[in-house]
């Protein structure tokens, strides 16, 4: 859809930020080669294809609740 539906702050709960989110989808689309999880992110951490960026990203997207997550 384009648009982030976790709340603010997921990706700092314990168990949020092993989910695989909208924005963290969307990466997977714009990056190719990183964020392969389907509903759970531990399989990218262990073999390396967790992107740094995630964390950033989310944080900006859900600061701004009417944001977009496509990139501009």
């Amino acid at each position: 859809s384009g648009y982030e539906n976790f709340p603010r702050a997921t990706d700092a709960h314990w168990l949020g930020k092993w989910l695989v989110t909208p924005t963290y989808h969307q990466m997977h689309h714009e990056l190719f080669t990183k964020h392969m999880g389907l509903y759970l992110n531990w399989w990218d951490r262990m073999f390396g294809t967790y992107s740094e960026e995630y964390a950033a990203r989310f944080s900006d997207v859900t600061a701004h609740p009417s944001a977009k997550i496509l990139a501009s």
